[in-house]
């Protein structure tokens, strides 16, 4: 039996039958329609912040897309007038192998869920055990009934394991079942277009290198297309029943399958699990068949499991989140589950392994994948006061990819620190519009408002000295580069040509926004050098001299902070967005 979640802070006792009925904690949809299938595939999307797999029907062929954090490529960006700091290349997130393809035959005839013979389709996505149940039924012409329970889930727990489990009961109707479970690999992300300031991804998709059956799994290997990174993708079946035998399998373009056989009878279930597991590398960590072994080596582990204890433990790793996370919300439900629905999203989209968290989390190819800004001034306070151990792990990106933060600052003519790219998979500045692009240096105060809000969050002083120091002093030296102190304006710090949170106002001087976190930023860092003084005093002077950073620059941090000028307009009584933003004419 899975236990039920423990109350977490901020819900009523008194209330807590009814927070934690069934209706509270799921989300419903019924009906299968084409307009709202791409919708509902979100909607429903599983995750663990390493891969996701979409909430499509498995008898469909494909679940809609499944996606690795760690997969995409590289393709360059061209320009008719390239000028320096001008991003060269753009990362694009692709689909990796699919193994949720399960299609459904009965007596040689194929059900799915858009035959009209489909009576009945309703999905199900309960946030406390982080499973994806759905009901699915068929009414023949005869009368007779075939009927599917199919639950599924991607662990949140060990490996990158997708679950599967499927029941099949007939009522009326005895006859031959044979299911034909895949890997697919034929999908690709959407081409961009022409425009860079969209994208400039070529729409393709994984090169396809085997696909293989060996002691009852199916295999399938697959490249990016420049070969820098790899992909095995392995499922093996378990059945309750002991009439399901495996049948031949079939291997075909970017795709393999393997078939299995029953005797359907009326009352009596049939019940077929599918564990499929993926495993990645580098070009230069093995040959692809090493990768391979990885990934049935983790299918069969997850086989011997089952899928009860595979759904034990996730419940598991819910429960611990919703204790710190869970919301009561008296006399509106729907607002209640709805952010559940959302918390629910952010926790298992959010980056593991200090990948990055990108803005359509992992439920499909939205800006190619690209993690933004947002992940430190949106995703992360949330996480920092619920899953603190998700909030470090997206600020180990920022470390991890610091040097790449620096290669960026070279290229926009900075000596010295570094200026995080406003859309990235690998690190990289991958917008090809600079001025809603690279010139939106709040990115640097967004990375350190992240930093500040986990350490106010946790006390975790210990991750300042292991490179959250070295990324925010770092940040913080471009502003001392990027501004300037007016001498025609009293010594005000003044900051000029950026793009503010405000994309469609580019290119302006002293956006109030940027101004104001440039400030905050620089105080905080300051103030961090201090404490660092007091604390871990032996951290500070190796970071201090493997940084080059001398006293005097940590003094102008400060005095720029507070010189920091702040647009305001005495006669509206306002703080102005920047310095022309009310001398432009009104708009119908």
């Amino acid at each position: 039996m899975v236990s039920e979640p423990r109350p977490g802070p901020g819900l009523d006792p008194d209330q807590k039958s009814t927070a934690n009925s069934a209706e509270a904690w799921t989300l419903r949809r019924s009906g299968f329609g084409q307009s709202g299938g791409a919708h509902e595939e979100t909607l429903f999307a599983l995750a663990n912040g390493r891969v996701g797999v979409r909430g499509g029907a498995e008898e469909s062929g494909s679940a809609g897309g499944c996606f690795s954090a760690r997969i995409y490529e590289k393709s360059p960006i061209h320009y008719h007038e390239r000028f320096p700091g001008f991003a060269s290349h753009t990362d694009t997130r692709i689909p990796i192998a699919d193994p949720t393809g399960i299609e459904l035959f009965v007596n040689d005839r194929r059900l799915h869920p858009e035959d009209p013979e489909c009576v009945e389709f309703e999905r199900s996505l309960d946030f406390r055990t982080g499973v994806l149940g759905r009901t699915t039924r068929w009414r023949l012409e005869d009368g007779a009934e075939i009927e599917l329970q199919a639950e599924r889930l991607v662990t949140l727990f060990g490996a990158d394991v997708l679950a599967t489990r499927w029941r099949l009961t007939a009522t009326g109707f005895t006859g031959d079942l044979e299911l034909r479970s895949s890997i697919r690999g034929d999908q690709a992300a959407p081409a961009q277009g022409d425009d860079p300031r969209i994208g400039v991804g070529s729409g393709s998709g994984m090169r396809w290198l085997e696909g293989f059956e060996q002691d009852g799994l199916a295999v399938a290997t697959q490249a990016t297309p420049d070969g820098a990174r790899k992909v095995a993708c392995a499922q093996l079946h378990a059945s309750q029943s002991a009439n399901f035998t495996p049948g031949e399998h079939s291997d075909e373009p970017a795709l393999i399958r393997q078939h299995f056989h029953a005797r359907l009878q009326s009352g009596i279930p049939l019940v077929l699990e599918k564990f499929a597991a993926w495993a990645f590398a580098d070009s230069d960590a093995g040959a692809a068949r090493e990768l391979a072994d990885r990934a049935c080596g983790l299918a069969r582990e997850a086989a011997g499991q089952g899928f009860d204890v595979l759904a034990r433990k996730q419940r598991q790793v819910l429960d611990e989140f919703w204790n710190s996370a869970a919301v009561s919300i008296d006399g509106d439900p729907q607002a209640e589950l709805a952010i559940r629905f959302n918390l629910f999203h952010l926790f298992q989209s959010a980056g593991r392994d200090a990948a990055g968290s990108a803005a359509k989390g992992l439920t499909g190819d939205g800006y190619e994948g690209h993690c933004f800004w947002d992940t430190e001034v949106f995703l992360l306070p949330v996480l920092a006061l619920t899953a603190p151990e998700l909030a470090r792990s997206a600020l180990e990106f920022r470390f991890r990819t610091l040097d790449g933060a620096r290669r960026h600052a070279r290229e926009m003519n900075h000596d010295k620190g570094a200026l995080y790219p406003w859309r990235t998979i690998s690190g990289d500045e991958c917008s090809g519009y600079f001025p809603s692009g690279s010139a939106q240096y709040h990115i640097n105060a967004a990375v350190a408002w992240g930093i500040r809000t986990y350490i106010e969050a946790t006390d975790d002083f210990a991750f300042l000295a292991a490179g959250g120091a070295e990324v925010l002093f770092e940040t913080a030296r471009i502003w001392l580069q990027v501004g300037h102190f007016n001498e025609r304006d009293n010594g005000r710090f003044h900051i000029c040509g950026v793009t503010g949170p405000d994309e469609y106002t580019a290119l302006v001087d002293n956006n109030f926004y940027t101004n104001r976190m440039a400030a905050a930023h620089l105080r905080f860092a300051a103030d961090i050098w201090k404490q660092m003084g007091e604390q871990c005093p032996n951290a500070r002077t190796e970071l201090a001299a493997a940084l080059a950073l001398e006293p005097s620059e940590i003094d102008t941090w400060h005095r720029a902070a507070e010189a920091m000028y702040l647009p305001f307009d005495e006669d509206l009584g306002i703080h102005a967005q920047d310095d022309s933003f009310l001398e432009k004419p009104k708009w119908d």
